[in-house]
């Protein structure tokens, strides 16, 4: 049996913290791999290390003194080491974090040193192994965790040991560190339970599992022993606060259940999630069929289940209906009034933060400033617009003049200047409360067109301010408008069977998804600094092929009869081969040196690694220069046609202006197979920074065609002698060369 543990902040805050997860690993054979956390508050009163690593980093970058912040922190894990009478040696990597701190350090890898180091310890302490979470756990490029590679690194690493793992991050690509957002040290430990195929993930932390209610709401609400982790989904989705959504996924792919526990109370048996459990169990544990209670304001779900529902006809339509007849008499309308008066009041406030926006770049931007101001007059004519239609008596008044309404707040949203995220965000939520008004006033209105009309105009007004705020769901949203369009031109009983088809699909994945503010970040981890050094390796892999051409023109390829008997009767065609070769190798060496230096101090492209720079350059050179002379020397003047020939699809095939996805199919079936590729590739790899093996493989890949080369000017050449002989004496007799 095999249990994973990780421990938290409060868990790691002292000595005495530390002699409780002792006690708790020892107490059972089974916990091998432990998961910790930075050393988090000894009381109210205290700082978390992962705090103030955060503070010291950001007075770094304001080249203000973090002299007393570092203090603290070394003092807090040298005073633990000593307080449980370790040797583990501290101080030096201290002084070496220092070091690089002065030097400059990413805040990933600063902030991610309080879990080294409370590893460090926990690890000393428990007389474990200490396992670096950046030699196992591996993010790609774009932030995510490449599970496949991590599992397997962790298998190996982790194989026949105790291990401590320090939590919150990992590698990048290149080595560099990176974290997960605060709370991630929870999802290394699931994700280092994945990997194991561990029986058991305890989570401990400073409570003894989840409520059944919110404390502050309900006074004594009674522990849940036992959760699902669909359970656990509800109540996070409805308002709970329970386990990231990270921590969750992990384990429950492989079917782990997960015990959350409380370090100060080993003996309390937490709460265990799986995936299922018997009825009888659960009802037994728990004595009461609730899990748990949970709810935000003016949020409400309603989950129907039943076998075989889907295929059920008509079972939508039924429960609509049921709504329909119970909320068509209900005094709902001053709610929705209050809910546009608020929204008014939105408005007005968006025009305030616009003024003093303006205000602010008047002498820098006048132009946007009067923008700004015309946009200030628009959300106050909104304003009063809306709370005229507050003013409405009943739900159809107000539905007529929605559509309108909507348009013009589209209008006003779609003119913001990008750099008021403020002023986004505020009308991001007057958007909001517009289209659950809207939802609302289709239930006032009584009969199946209205509410037709409220749902078409409330999901066209959501999908365009998602489609202008949110990016990332313009594919859906262009579905979703489609659909809307089908809609409007059908019958009210072709509606409703349309519509009752749509809303037949799951419900949990609808309502996740359309409240979520999307957000995306760009990291830019191997960045250009202008277009030219961009273009540098094409452009100069161009020249090095061109002026390989030149040189087959220029040099002599063939050695002649006359200097073949100077030289002996003894002398083979594969030494005469090599020896006319020297020549252009010296001259191609000399060209590839002299390009890229020119691109270098020259030029002066942006080049994170020079040397690489000028060995791809002269690789290339050597590699192109013995292609095209092999070409020469075998097919005479066809070769020398063939290497243009090759030129011209290099350039427009090589992927070296536009992306490879760009081009028309042809060159794409021929991209793996030239040349150009693989010299173009080592040479962004030496502008750009080196990704991984990258360089190497495109330089191996380059050599490959060395391999060729000596193909055709060494055993092709043999039976192309004759043909090539006939064919050069004929081009003679017709006078066309020289």
């Amino acid at each position: 049996m095999l249990k994973v543990l990780k421990f938290g902040g409060s868990s790691m805050a002292d000595e005495k913290q530390f002699a409780k997860v002792r006690d708790i690993v020892r107490a059972d054979d089974s916990r091998r791999v432990v998961v910790v956390s930075a050393a988090g508050k000894r009381n109210k009163d205290d700082h978390k290390i992962t705090d103030l690593l955060y503070l010291c980093h950001a007075h770094l970058q304001y080249g203000v003194s973090c002299d007393t912040i570092y203090e603290m922190i070394r003092a807090r894990y040298v005073g633990i080491r000593d307080a449980l009478g370790l040797a583990t040696p501290i101080e030096a990597e201290f002084d070496a974090l220092r070091r690089k701190m002065d030097e400059g350090i990413s805040a990933d890898e600063l902030v991610s040193r309080g879990e080294y180091f409370a590893a460090e310890l926990m690890a000393d302490y428990l007389g474990y192994d200490f396992l670096d979470s950046s030699l196992w756990l591996k993010f790609r490029l774009d932030g995510t965790v490449d599970q496949e590679t991590s599992y397997e690194n962790l298998r190996r690493a982790a194989s026949g040991r105790r291990v401590v793992i320090p939590g919150f991050y990992g590698a990048m690509p290149d080595g560099s560190i990176h974290t997960f957002t605060r709370g991630g040290s929870d999802i290394t430990g699931a994700l280092a339970a994945a990997a194991l195929d561990a029986d058991v993930y305890e989570n401990w932390t400073d409570v003894s599992g989840f409520l059944m209610a919110d404390p502050k709401i309900v006074k004594d609400p009674k522990p849940i022993e036992r959760i699902t982790y669909a359970e656990l989904r509800e109540l996070s989705y409805i308002g709970a606060q329970v386990l990231h959504e990270g921590t969750v996924s992990p384990v429950r792919e492989k079917n782990i259940p997960l015990n959350i526990r409380n370090t100060n109370q080993p003996e309390h048996p937490g709460t265990m999630i799986r995936e299922s459990f018997d009825e009888s169990e659960t009802e037994r544990a728990s004595g009461s069929m609730i899990t748990g209670i949970a709810g935000k304001k003016g949020f409400t779900v309603i989950t129907l289940t039943k076998n075989g529902m889907s295929s059920e006809p008509g079972t939508v339509r039924r429960v609509l209906e049921v709504l329909e007849n119970a909320i068509a008499n209900a005094p709902r309308l001053p709610s929705a009034q209050q809910q546009l008066r608020d929204a008014a009041a939105q408005l007005e406030k968006a025009a305030a933060t616009l003024d003093r926006w303006a205000e602010d770049i008047e002498m820098e931007a006048p132009a946007a400033a009067e923008q700004a101001r015309v946009i200030s007059a628009e959300c106050t004519r909104l304003a009063a617009k809306l709370q005229a239609l507050a003013d409405k008596p009943t739900a159809s008044d107000l539905l007529a003049d929605c559509d309108a309404l909507v348009k013009s707040i589209r209008t006003m949203v779609d003119k913001i200047p990008v750099t008021s995220k403020a002023l986004q965000k505020e009308l991001d939520t007057v958007a909001g409360q517009v289209a659950d008004t809207m939802e609302g006033m289709a239930a006032l209105a009584g009969d199946a067109k209205a509410m037709k009309t409220a749902l078409a105009e409330t999901a066209d007004a959501v999908g365009d301010t998602m489609a202008l705020l949110r990016p990332a769901t313009e594919k859906l949203l262009t579905s979703l408008e489609s659909t809307i369009d089908d809609l409007e031109g059908l019958t009210t009983d072709e509606y409703m069977d349309t519509l009752v088809d749509i809303l037949g699909g799951d419900p949990a994945v609808y309502g996740q998804y359309f409240p979520e503010m999307v957000q995306t970040s760009v990291n830019k981890v191997y960045p250009i600094e202008n277009y030219g050094s961009a273009m540098t390796p094409f452009y100069t892999i161009l020249a090095i092929w061109v002026g390989s051409i030149v040189l087959v023109a220029v040099l002599k390829a063939e050695i002649s009869r006359r200097d073949i008997e100077k030289l002996g009767s003894n002398v083979r065609p594969i030494q005469a081969y090599f020896g006319r070769y020297m020549i252009y190798l010296m001259v191609s060496i000399i060209q590839a040196i002299i390009i890229a230096l020119g691109d270098l101090l020259f030029l002066k492209v942006q080049c994170e690694d020079p040397l690489l720079f000028i060995i791809a350059a002269v690789v290339s050179s050597i590699v192109f220069s013995l292609l095209i002379y092999s070409l020469t020397i075998t097919f005479s003047v066809i070769g020398k046609a063939l290497a243009v020939i090759i030129l011209v699809l290099q350039v427009a095939g090589s992927g070296g202006t536009f992306p490879p996805e760009v081009l028309p199919e042809f060159f794409r079936s021929i991209l793996p197979y030239l040349p150009f590729r693989y010299s173009i590739n080592a040479m962004r790899e030496a502008v750009a920074g080196v990704y991984a093996q990258s360089y190497i493989e495109d330089l191996l890949y380059l050599l490959i065609y060395v391999a060729i080369a000596l193909f055709i000017g060494i055993v092709l050449r043999k039976p192309c002698i004759r043909i090539m002989k006939f064919f050069n004496k004929r081009l003679e007799d017709t006078d066309l060369i020289i």
